[in-house]
């Protein structure tokens, strides 16, 4: 084909006839490669000859005088595109130079004459720095040279350098692979050719480059004069610094001596205010003045003395802490150890008489608050002479005490005329038989050995709610029949004796100074005696009593008092309350094994008075249900240990009775009934005070009625019943299901008679769980359960016929579930 021209090359040049085969595709390369070398190995010496030319124009103006202006720095002009490179006819580049405001002529480097043209005028910027002549420069005498650097042109010998041509092997490849070199071979252009073309082009682009560099000359020592002086400046101004650095130094170490000076005179004047405040202290703790003593020995006891006294306190406190070898001892010790020993006198002498006018017990609130007055002198009592405040406290439960006592009999005596009898008697046993009526023309009905309000706790427990209700208050109008339980009584003889107590408490905690266990010592033999009082009165109860939920009140109340007293900061009888909480016990416990004895000793067939068993509750279980409902419930919360361990044998006893009951009846649906008609009655009973015992009861609960309904199912939907329970199996064993016998028949008359015979089935069904249950709450969870397995097993029964083997047969009189959804819906809506 014909050549083509590449870039900016010769005019002329053109490629040979046929296309250059691989090897020299590859000589071409290796010489392309050469000279890329070579050329980079002239732009090095390039660099050099700038150095040194650059570094010769700074010295040779390093004596010109300062410039206010300078000529600012103009960028290099940037290489010439090829595009701009003209040829001329003989092949070679003819250059189309602007003109140019320097006129430096360089010999060597450029190819043709510098321009004639008069340079312009020179603008305010740059007048200040004339052309440099470089070739005049170069052409005089090397005397009147500055000195110019030493130039190193030993890296110029092209011909030194060593080429790694093996570099240059394992690059063909890569440079093969290049998109230009690519695109010249399918051109078929000589790259020898190409190369040397390019490698002129840039020669004098590179010749270009430099004349502008050079042109720029004289900016260049321009600016290095202008960082020359900024450098002079800013070395001043970093010398002036220095000198306000140490200054400054100098400064802040006098600012530290004067904190130290300042922190050491705040620690002497500190020491010296406490000093200070230590001595006017104990001077005046020392000191005895003549009104102290005129108070102490010559004043009546009031408030002047009394305030005397207090002082005498604080001055006595003092010195006892003082060691005993401290001079001023020996002289205001004697005075004021005689000062004390008046003062005590005198304190002993009043206060007694104040405790002397306590007589009345209605006069106590305003007696107490006249021995308030002296709380300050009991306290240097307490400190000064312990054994005369020791007198003091007993003078004064000496003639409190009697009085609590006194109050506290007369209530009790007057409240025990109104006492009623309990309600529960040794008779009242749960496995007592209950009264039948005689047989013959005048008999009369045996009287009742039992009474179900024995068992039941009813509205008895509102004393315990109302703990602080107004104490019963008798009046000559009360009647005789006004009668109260022992609980009511004891409850409100003991709000009585709390209310003295929280009274007596407070007196004493303010009076005597004392807190905690360490005021017991004293309070407690003031309310001993009432206490002591009500104590034996509920011993003797408790010994003859059969009611055990009288019992548990009072054990109830004595908790209820606990936290009263408590809630009003005065806990102060505990010990009492546990007292009588340690006498009740023991007999609840054997009231409870007596209970649970009589049913272990019941027998259903003994005897011509016992009533034969039925699926009812059991009056037994009905007396077991009242009477640990309402225990539990006076329990609850209250951490009666032993009382559970109690009820949990009784409660074994009567789950054995239950059973040996339940095993009297012949059908399983009756003993179904029985046991659901029992234990949903102790359920009921003990509502929320059990919850424990109340989950396992329910869970038992509910797979019982799930076996009454199939029991009750069975004689209408026993077939239905058996064949989904069988299929079911089958169907779940891969091995069982391929030997199933579809028995189309039976399955189609079951199918038949369910669609006729399926609402008899269902209001049979629901009138048996009616009329078996006694419990409004038995009797709607057995219909709901009826409801749910009549549709589940028939839901059951369909989905078996849709399964293989089974779905292969067309089935008739197939009632739809939803049909039976709708009456199990209008069932619920009656029901409700």
């Amino acid at each position: 084909g014909s050549p083509a021209s590449l870039g900016n090359g010769p005019a002329g040049m053109s490629a040979p006839a046929k296309t250059p085969s691989a090897s020299d595709a590859s000589r071409g390369l290796f010489s392309l490669a050469s000279e890329v070398q070579l050329k980079n190995a002239a732009t090095k010496a390039k660099n050099i000859l700038m150095k040194g030319l650059s570094n010769f124009a700074m010295d040779s103006h390093k004596e010109d005088g300062d410039h206010e202006s300078s000529t600012p720095l103009r960028p290099p002009r940037p290489p010439r595109p090829l595009s701009d490179i003209k040829l001329n006819e003989e092949g070679t580049k003819k250059r189309d130079r602007p003109a140019s405001d320097s006129r430096l002529l360089v010999e060597g480097i450029q190819s043709e004459e510098p321009s004639t043209a008069p340079s312009p005028a020179p603008t305010s910027k740059t007048a200040s720095l004339p052309p440099l002549d470089l070739k005049r420069l170069m052409d005089d005498d090397d005397d009147d040279l500055p000195d110019v650097p030493e130039l190193d042109l030993t890296n110029l010998d092209l011909t030194t350098q060593e080429i790694d041509f093996d570099e240059v092997d394992e690059n063909i490849q890569e440079n093969i692979n290049s998109e230009i070199v690519k695109n010249a071979l399918d051109k078929g252009i000589d790259l020898r050719l190409y190369a040397a073309t390019i490698d002129k082009d840039l020669t004098r682009i590179e010749k270009d480059s430099v004349l502008d560099y050079v042109g720029q000359a004289s900016n260049i020592v321009s600016r290095y004069k202008l960082v020359t002086s900024t450098d002079r400046i800013m070395t001043g101004m970093e010398a002036q610094l220095g000198v306000f650095q140490a200054d400054l130094r100098v400064i802040n170490d006098e600012i530290r001596v004067l904190q130290d000076n300042i922190q050491g005179m705040q620690v002497r004047l500190d020491n010296r205010k406490r000093v200070g405040k230590d001595l006017t202290n104990f001077v005046t703790k020392m000191s005895i003045s003549k009104q102290l003593v005129d108070a102490i020995s010559n004043a009546p006891v009031g408030d002047v003395f009394l305030s005397a006294v207090a002082e005498l306190h604080d001055k006595v406190q003092f010195i006892a802490k003082l060691p005993p070898n401290t001079p001023s001892l020996g002289d205001v010790g004697a005075d004021i150890s005689a000062l004390r020993v008046k003062a005590c006198r005198k304190l002993k002498d009043a206060i007694s008489e104040a405790i002397g006018r306590m007589r009345a017990l209605s006069d106590f609130p305003t007696q107490e608050a006249e021995l308030l007055r002296y709380q300050e002198g009991m306290a240097f009592l307490r400190d000064a002479n312990p054994q005369l405040a020791m007198e003091i406290r007993d003078r004064f439960v000496d003639a409190v005490s009697p009085e609590y006592q006194r109050a506290i009999r007369g209530a009790k005596t007057a409240l025990r005329r109104f006492q009623a009898d309990d309600i529960a008697t040794r008779s009242d046993l749960l496995g007592a038989v209950e009264a039948q009526k005689k047989g013959g023309l005048f008999s009369s009905p045996q009287k009742a050995r039992t009474k179900p309000e024995a068992f039941a706790l009813g509205d008895r427990d509102s004393i315990v709610t109302n703990l602080t209700a107004d104490p019963i208050v008798l009046s000559k109008s009360t009647k005789e029949s006004s009668l109260y339980s022992f609980p009511q009584i004891f409850r409100s003889l003991n709000f009585t004796l709390a209310t003295y107590a929280v009274q007596e408490y407070r007196f004493c905690q303010s009076f005597f100074g004392l807190e905690g266990e360490a005021l017991q010592p004293v309070f407690r033999p003031v309310m001993e005696k009432a206490a002591v009082l009500l104590q034996q009165d509920v011993e003797i109860y408790v010994h003859e009593c059969s009611d055990c939920i009288a019992l548990l009140l009072i054990a109830a109340l004595c908790s209820a008092f606990k936290e009263y007293l408590v809630s009003k900061g005065a806990p102060c009888m505990d010990r009492y309350y546990d007292a009588i909480e340690a006498l009740i016990w023991p007999r609840v416990d054997l009231l409870l094994k007596q209970q649970s004895e009589s049913v272990r000793l019941f027998d259903s067939k003994r005897g011509k008075t016992t009533a034969p068993v039925t699926i009812r509750t059991h009056f037994i279980v009905k007396r077991y249900g009242d009477l640990s409902g309402a225990l539990r419930k006076l329990a609850f919360n209250r951490g009666f240990t032993l009382l559970d361990q109690a009820l949990a044998r009784v409660r074994q006893d009567v789950d054995d009775f239950i059973m040996r009951c339940g095993a009297e009846f012949g059908e399983l649906r009756q003993f179904l009934v029985f046991n659901i008609n029992n234990y949903q009655t102790l359920l009921a009973a003990w509502g929320d005070y059990a919850p424990g015992e109340s989950q396992d009861l329910e869970r038992k609960l509910e797979g019982w009625r799930k076996q009454y309904v199939d029991e009750i199912l069975t004689p209408s939907l026993g077939a239905m019943i058996l064949f989904v329970q069988t299929a079911e199996n089958h169907l779940a064993s891969p091995a069982l299901a391929s030997k199933i016998r579809v028995e189309t028949g039976t399955i189609q008359d079951m199918a038949s008679e369910f669609s006729h015979n399926w609402r008899t089935s269902l209001e049979s069904a629901i009138r048996w769980a009616t009329a078996d249950f006694d419990d409004p709450k038995s009797i709607a969870l057995a219909k709901q359960e009826v409801l749910r397995q009549f549709l589940t097993y028939y839901q059951r029964f369909l989905e078996v016929l849709k399964k293989e083997p089974y779905s292969a047969t067309a089935w008739t009189d197939l009632v739809d579930k939803h049909v039976i959804t709708v009456e199990i819906k209008r069932y619920n809506n009656t029901n409700a």
